[in-house]
């Protein structure tokens, strides 16, 4: 699966906008900050799709093309390119950063103080906010906690009946912060990808670059040793599945569990390993991943591909 993604800056804070391609299938998804706003098929006659929409009242378009050699090029159009007024002033704004001092100072002096004191005032909240974006390290889950609290964070009152705690190193000092989590029966799991939470796991952290201490835990950015320690916890779910193929030797049980996880992750990133995870989990413990989401999910013809390659590399 072919994945894009850019960032586009609003009126007050930025958006992500991402692009997945099945190739084989034709399917195409966009993505506006992590909720699905198109899902639709590039056919084999259509030279082109193109998908249309606002955000902060603002024309973006997404476009497919094929091109010459059978490819295809994936054009996000940004209201900075727009001939709106909004979109023309954020163009002066991308000029005035990306060019010399010589021309800031040209600039300067065509269009008055504002444009100048704007950069400067972005430049000090992307060095002592993450609202724009920062820079990202890794980070330990030192201690977890099972009772409800609330704390606030950014400026913001949270409130959880989980949390967990971090640590980061950098050069010398270390940095601490806290997430809140979901509690389900004595489990601790990220309330954004549904999976398990425990100590010691490890994730990506976005910072402050000027602020280090400002910091948000990436439960959806997992460091690759993470992601092998989800495998391993995903086998014991698969090995206990009853509805497991009958396969009896039981190392070729593992490669078999093991081979899903990774072909999953391939193709649906951390949405393949929670509906993988929670293959044998009751409706009642978790609405969206479960046992017969999990039994709906694997009825797919992209689902059953997969299935069919692990049995396959197992049997052959």
């Amino acid at each position: 699966m072919h994945k894009e993604k850019w960032i586009y800056y609003g009126h007050l804070k930025q958006h992500l906008v991402q692009l997945a391609h099945q190739v084989r299938t034709g399917k195409i998804i966009i993505i506006l900050n992590k909720v699905v706003l198109f899902e639709d098929f590039i056919t084999a006659e259509e030279p082109e799709k193109v998908f249309n929409f606002f955000v902060d009242d603002e024309l973006c378009v997404v476009s497919v093309t094929k091109t010459a050699d059978k490819k295809f090029a994936y054009k996000f159009d940004a209201p900075e390119f727009s001939t709106s007024t909004i979109g023309q002033r954020r163009k002066l704004m991308d000029r005035l950063q990306k060019f010399s001092a010589v021309f800031a100072i040209s600039l300067f002096l065509l269009v008055g103080v504002l444009p100048v004191a704007y950069y400067f005032y972005n430049k000090h909240k992307q060095e002592h906010t993450i609202d724009l974006g920062g820079l990202s390290s890794s980070a330990i889950v030192s201690r977890i906690s099972k009772n409800k609290n609330s704390y606030t964070i950014d400026g913001q009152k949270i409130s959880a009946n989980a949390w967990a705690f971090y640590s980061f190193k950098l050069k010398n000092n270390w940095f601490h912060g806290k997430a809140p989590l979901e509690l389900i029966a004595g489990k601790t799991f990220s309330k954004e990808t549904h999976l398990p939470i425990a100590v010691q796991d490890e994730f990506e952290v976005l910072y402050a670059s000027a602020s280090p201490s400002v910091s948000q835990l990436q439960f959806n950015k997992p460091v690759p040793k993470q992601v092998k320690k989800y495998i391993l916890l995903i086998r014991e779910e698969c090995l206990k599945n009853e509805n497991a193929p009958a396969i009896s030797d039981s190392t070729q049980r593992m490669i078999y569990c093991d081979c899903k996880s990774v072909h999953f992750k391939e193709e649906y990133e951390l949405e393949g390993l929670a509906r993988l995870y929670h293959q044998n989990t009751l409706p009642s413990g978790n609405a969206t991943y479960n046992q017969d989401t999990y039994q709906t999910f694997m009825a797919t013809s992209e689902s059953q591909a997969i299935l069919k390659t692990c049995e396959e590399a197992v049997t052959n």
